[in-house]
């Protein structure tokens, strides 16, 4: 992911870290199984696994407008297919996604800003205690923490290579990261902003632009067509607002 190949220095510290925030998160685990809190589900991660469990029984696309962003829930649904809906199914999902953003910003921090910068970065995110309360929580927050991270990670690497690959994955993340939670949308603006200021590169980048805005709508493409195919309403992600 990092522009230069790491170092057998800079690989054990990640490792090191990543060892560390993975006991931090299965000693989480094991101290939240044996709570009454386990089982008792509020609002939020009450509807997704409730939502979750009809995907896995087959009602896949639903029969109204989406009222929450879809993209945890279907990978939540999707993991209930195999597994069985099980709190510790989306909670060891949960699990995943947090150690894979531990990685994701230790590589943003090291292509921005070097090897220390992105160690912090990742340190910082690895032992924050809303970080692994929020990702074992069946919330849609840590995925799309992830996604965002990820697709700022191709994005850069996109303006330093111009490759229409890189365009791609790095449209495509973001697109998924808006229909987890749609605030993502307000980067599509300000990230072009970013690429027009850049003027010598803008010139040799503004068909990969396209290609990136193209890769980008994908997404929401996706849950607009299904909104307006299934519920008639011209929705392009979900209806809720927000408070």
């Amino acid at each position: 992911m990092g522009t230069e190949p790491m170092e057998r220095r800079e690989r054990n510290a990640l490792l090191l870290l990543l060892l560390l925030a993975a006991i931090i998160r299965i000693a989480y685990l094991q101290e939240y199984s044996s709570l009454a809190e386990w089982s008792q589900l509020t609002v939020d991660n009450y509807y997704h696994h409730n939502w979750a469990s009809d995907i896995a029984a087959g009602d896949v696309f639903g029969d109204t407008t989406y009222f929450r962003a879809p993209l945890y829930v279907w990978l939540l649904g999707l993991l209930y297919a195999i597994f069985g809906a099980s709190l510790w199914v989306g909670r060891i999902f949960g699990f995943v996604i947090g150690m894979a953003t531990v990685v994701a910003t230790y590589f943003l921090g090291r292509r921005l800003a070097g090897h220390r910068a992105g160690l912090i970065a990742a340190f910082l995110y690895a032992l924050y205690p809303l970080s692994y309360y929020f990702e074992m929580e069946l919330l849609l927050d840590p995925l799309f923490t992830l996604l965002l991270v990820l697709s700022f990670l191709w994005f850069f690497r996109w303006r330093e290579s111009l490759k229409y690959k890189d365009a791609v994955i790095a449209g495509l993340l973001l697109g998924a990261s808006s229909i987890t939670r749609p605030t993502a949308l307000v980067f599509y603006p300000l990230l072009l902003v970013v690429l027009i200021m850049d003027r010598e590169s803008f010139a040799l980048r503004y068909r990969s632009a396209l290609v990136w805005l193209l890769a980008a709508a994908v997404p929401v493409g996706v849950t607009f067509a299904r909104n307006l195919a299934v519920a008639g309403d011209p929705v392009p992600v979900a209806s809720q607002g927000g408070i």
